[in-house]
């Protein structure tokens, strides 16, 4: 971000700041456009910090609310409200601690089944928006509310408009003050305390993407050396037990949809996250996550295996999917590259090199196509922060076949 320009002014320079009583000179800050975005995610995470200050010994959590709106029967989110949500965004990977509750509502012109359906909806939209940015999925709570808890009168415009909205609450973790230390009792011969004791549960509920329907689904969890398969029951619903002091690796996949990975540690408390799985789809985009190279190579880096592992089992078990690779670049702040040079040659490379894995492990090449955008599809044209930056640095896979 370039510094602000600082213009010295005064009243006699600009008569409409002039006051009877002011006659001394003035500073003043002026913004361009590209600024505000920052200014707007700074100013976000200066409150969030001076809350967790006020927060801290009280033991109790802090709290910060936002709303959005959204338009009659729709669940897309306004693009006013991406600024907002943005900062939030900053907000929560400044601080591991801090979750997110979303409370999705409509006003009261559907059915109440609709009306469930499109809280789901909006519910869903803003977690995947958070999902996106870099936010784990188990830091993120939706609750549907449909019509049944207005603001606001549902027989006029403006008050139908108040209740077809979105609430979102970020609790910073709760920080008791510690107790005086307790005189350490011995402990008795042969029970040394352990990491691998069972501690709770957390409870996964699949669903698909799109119509909210639960999917009977595989999960693959790993801890530390230990791999375990387990399927889910009919409600799409999986139970793993949490053990202290451990990261959850999991990959989420259903027959007919994208596969899922996702990372987690608990800390053993008991909790349950809603995971959404893409429908197979032609033209459909997904993007693999976790996918890494070495900085401005092709070379694909060692802790990009679990992703392209996932995505050889997805291959393999949908043998008629066909695929596009698509790799982007960062190169922010320029306008887009052009298409013979380095950097453009550079986004080819790497989709080449993701589908050069797949070959090498029995995938038929002729089932993948790659396809190399430069900086030409970048998600944030001016990114700001790492976890923009990585965004634009990534690999795509577009459903060509989907075997239907």
């Amino acid at each position: 971000m370039r510094a602000p320009a600082v213009y010295i002014t005064s009243p006699k320079a600009h008569p409409l700041l002039a006051t009877k009583t002011t006659t001394a000179p003035r500073a003043f800050l002026f913004f361009d456009k590209k600024d505000i975005r920052t200014l707007f995610i700074a100013s976000g995470l200066l409150f969030l910090l001076c809350t967790l200050g006020s927060a801290q010994g009280t033991g109790k959590s802090a709290t910060i609310e936002r709303e959005i709106r959204f338009s009659f029967a729709k669940s897309d989110i306004r693009p006013a409200h991406l600024p907002m949500l943005d900062s939030l965004a900053a907000m929560l990977l400044a601080d591991a601690g801090t979750t997110l509750t979303v409370e999705a509502h409509t006003d009261a012109a559907g059915s109440d089944s609709f009306n469930i359906l499109l809280a789901r909806q909006r519910a869903v939209n803003i977690q995947s928006f958070f999902e996106k940015k870099g936010i784990s999925p188990d830091r993120i709570s939706c609750i549907a509310h449909g019509e049944s808890r207005p603001i606001s009168d549902n027989t006029t415009r403006a008050g139908m408009q108040k209740n077809r909205r979105a609430t979102l609450t970020l609790r910073t973790a709760q920080k008791e003050t510690p107790a005086p230390p307790k005189e350490k009792e011995p402990e008795p011969i042969g029970q040394a305390p352990t990491a691998d004791t069972p501690c709770g549960d957390a409870v996964f509920i699949v669903l698909d993407e799109k119509t909210l329907a639960p999917l009977a689904a595989r999960a693959i969890v790993r801890r530390n050396n230990r791999s375990d398969t387990l399927f889910s029951d009919k409600k799409g619903r999986f139970q793993i037990a949490l053990v202290a002091k451990q990261t959850l690796d999991m990959e989420f996949s259903a027959q007919g949809h994208m596969f899922k990975k996702a990372k987690a540690a608990f800390d053993c408390h008991p909790a349950e996250t809603t995971v959404l799985l893409q429908p197979l789809e032609v033209g459909g985009l997904a993007e693999l996550e976790n996918i890494y190279f070495v900085s401005n190579v092709a070379e694909l880096m060692p802790k990009s295996m679990p992703t392209l592992e996932a995505l050889l089992r997805f291959m393999k078990e949908n043998p008629l999917v066909e695929i596009q690779i698509n790799g982007h670049v960062n190169y922010p702040y320029l306008p887009p590259v052009d298409i013979q040079s380095g950097e453009f040659k550079l986004s080819e490379r790497r989709a080449e090199a993701v589908r050069d894995y797949l070959v090498k492990n029995g995938v038929a090449k002729k089932r993948m196509s790659c396809k190399g955008y430069g900086n030409h599809r970048m998600k944030y044209p001016n990114a700001i922060t790492p976890a923009e930056e990585e965004a634009n640095r990534r690999v795509e896979i577009v459903i060509l076949k989907n075997g239907n």
